[in-house]
């Protein structure tokens, strides 16, 4: 009726969802019939749903689900869903889903045209960060900064955010004109690796920035290096071309340099927990200035960190410009980190403008302060990983959490729900996660396997974060000044014995190499040796037997004792166990030249090879 009244046909089959060729028969039927009203307009043809309209949209939420819990789903892997699916609703499948088990290509790209999916290119995203940006350490940062701010009311020009980016030599290239159909479409870069520099932003809440800290990787400093960065620029050389513990405070001195601090005019100043940021003189220095920190959440910088989320992406893209802008003017020529100061110096006042800072400080919550800017959906990457939060109980105030070691294989088999699709119970509505649940961890499944302390967000500048720190700095200096002050055994020159010559121990025992090895019985380091015991007969020693290089040691046990040394059998592997038998062999050694131990042939057991200077290897010595 609509296009009879005057309406463009075009249109509206447009907003109508349906063929012209349909809307004009449908007009053509219209204009033929006596009585219009009489005529029933209706599709001429029927077609067989797999799915209804309701279970197409679970299937469509359950893939964005596992989207944003960045477990997504293949074309392939979505399609067999879809398979699993329709066969535990019992569904009429084409009979090429059945053989394929797979749901077929041109139902999966009807289906993912109906419900407004695609097929994305994902980015790779670490477990780390997967992981760790959860509610718990994101409320965390927010408490610590809202504490902050209530305490001292810092304007938006006092809060500042700082972090670094790295840039090198080889740019990253842009997509170029070519002909249709072409395969291979190259663009000339500077070279195959590139030479990292490290560049440090500091941006404030009043959308301005100061100038950039460099760090250039040579050993000693060039003027030449700042030629074109913008004005006020600084930076320092190390030969690796990252940040350093030892570089950063010269970063905060560039930024209290820029910046006019004091008691009445405090400074925020917001970074990440890396090493090279957390030491007790960064600390020092800006209690010193009047300098509050605040650290991030350890890997949380892709969400919080406001250079991160929308200074430093425009910052890289206008970098890559100018480099491929001077390549194409310097045909023949190599980029040297001389020129990365002048692309620096093009990017830099283009992305560190107003708008930009502004917009990653809002996106973080940071400025205006907004603790509720991350919704649920924001933390689902951390769903696999979550553990439920304990929760005591009225009766007895203990933690309902269960206390199952983790060797329990039923409380594994409960946190992990099985994917088939044949023990789905009857009374239990079959949906896309009772098919393939989503993945989840079991409450034990944790890797340990790292060095690293657990660290959260923290105000480095408070007192007890200051103390923590100075003891660690204690008991790091206490360890290095008591391992400079262990010195290294002299060597004592062996003159060779009948029967106890280099060549006569070849076939026994060699414990190690070097001349400063030790063996203690308790497996301490600290353990000095008996020098001033007389070993006794039964009693187990370390013979020291001289190489062209070194010495190597030997072990024996005392047979009988002289005036001058001991009648000592040695002892031989039984290669390639760890288990020691005795030798025929009995040889003369000089009293100077063995290290007592007391041992008899009932203590020797396990026993731990230490060296002095710090390196320990396990060794089980089994007595046959």
């Amino acid at each position: 009726m609509r296009v009879k009244s005057g309406s463009p046909l075009r249109k509206v089959s447009k907003e109508v969802g349906l063929p012209r060729s349909t809307v004009r028969r449908a007009v053509a039927k219209l204009d033929a019939a006596e009585d219009p009203k009489s005529v029933e307009l209706a599709t001429t043809f029927n077609f067989k749903s797999v799915f209804s309209a309701n279970e197409e949209i679970l299937l469509k939420d359950y893939m964005i689900m596992a989207q944003l819990m960045h477990h997504g789903l293949t074309k392939k892997e979505a399609g067999q869903l879809a398979y699993e699916y329709a066969q535990a609703k019992g569904k009429n499948m084409p009979k090429n889903w059945t053989e394929n088990k797979c749901a077929g290509k041109d139902w999966m790209n009807s289906f993912m045209s109906r419900v407004g999916l695609s097929l994305r290119s994902s980015e790779t995203t670490t477990l780390a960060r997967a992981t760790n940006f959860n509610r718990t350490n994101v409320s965390e940062f927010f408490n610590n900064l809202e504490e902050l701010l209530i305490k001292h009311k810092y304007p938006p020009i006092r809060i500042y955010n700082l972090d670094e980016t790295g840039v090198t030599t080889v740019q990253k290239t842009p997509k170029v004109v070519a002909e249709k159909g072409s395969k291979q479409v190259g663009r000339i870069t500077s070279a195959e690796r590139g030479t990292l520099v490290t560049v440090v932003g500091c941006i404030n809440a009043a959308g301005q920035s100061i100038a950039p800290f460099f760090v250039f990787p040579r050993v000693n400093w060039l003027q030449s290096f700042l030629n074109g960065t913008p004005p006020g620029s600084t930076g320092k050389c190390q030969p690796s071309g990252w940040m350093t513990a030892e570089i950063f405070p010269d970063m905060i001195r560039h930024l209290i340099s820029q910046t006019s601090c004091s008691p009445t005019n405090r400074l925020l100043l917001i970074m990440d927990n890396h090493d090279s940021h957390v030491s007790l003189s960064v600390v020092n220095l800006c209690r010193e200035n009047d300098i509050d920190v605040l650290t991030l959440p350890p890997h949380c910088s892709h969400k919080l960190q406001p250079l991160d989320v929308a200074v430093y992406g425009p910052f890289k893209r206008y970098y890559n410009e100018a480099a491929n802008s001077w390549m194409i003017s310097n045909p023949n020529r190599r980029i040297t980190i001389y020129e990365i100061g002048v692309f620096v110096g093009i990017a830099f006042p283009r992305a560190f403008v107003m708008e930009n800072v502004l917009s990653g400080l809002q996106k973080t919550g940071i400025y205006p302060f907004n603790r509720n800017v991350f919704q649920d959906h924001d933390f689902l990457s951390a769903f696999v990983t979550d553990r439920p939060a304990p929760e005591t109980s009225p009766m007895t105030g203990q933690s309902a959490v269960p206390s199952t070691s983790p060797g329990d294989e039923s409380l594994n088999n409960d946190v992990l729900p099985t994917t088939s699709s044949s023990v789905i119970s009857a009374t239990m509505p079959v949906i896309p996660e009772s098919v393939r649940p989503h993945p989840k961890a079991s409450f034990y499944a944790r890797d340990g396997k790292t060095s690293r302390k657990r660290t959260k967000s923290k105000i480095l500048t408070n007192t007890p974060e200051k103390n923590r720190l100075e003891e660690e700095f204690d008991l790091k200096r206490k360890k290095s000044e008591k391992k400079a002050q262990r010195k290294r055994p002299e060597k004592r020159n062996l003159s060779k014995q009948p029967g106890n010559g280099e060549d006569s121990f070849n076939e026994h025992i060699a414990l190690d190499d070097e001349s400063d090895d030790r063996l203690h019985l308790d497996g301490s380091e600290e353990e000095e040796f008996l020098d001033g015991t007389e070993p006794k007969s039964g009693d187990f020693l370390v013979v020291k037997v001289p190489t062209k290089k070194s010495f190597r040691n030997y072990v024996g046990v005392v047979c009988g004792c002289e005036s001058d040394g001991f009648q000592v059998q040695f002892w031989k592997r039984l290669a390639p166990s760890s288990k020691f038998t005795a030798t025929e062999e009995m040889s003369f050694v000089e009293a100077a030249k063995t290290d007592p131990f007391g041992w008899n042939d009932e203590t020797v057991g396990s026993v731990r090879f230490s060296r002095r200077f710090g390196l320990v290897q396990c060794l089980n010595i089994v007595i046959c």
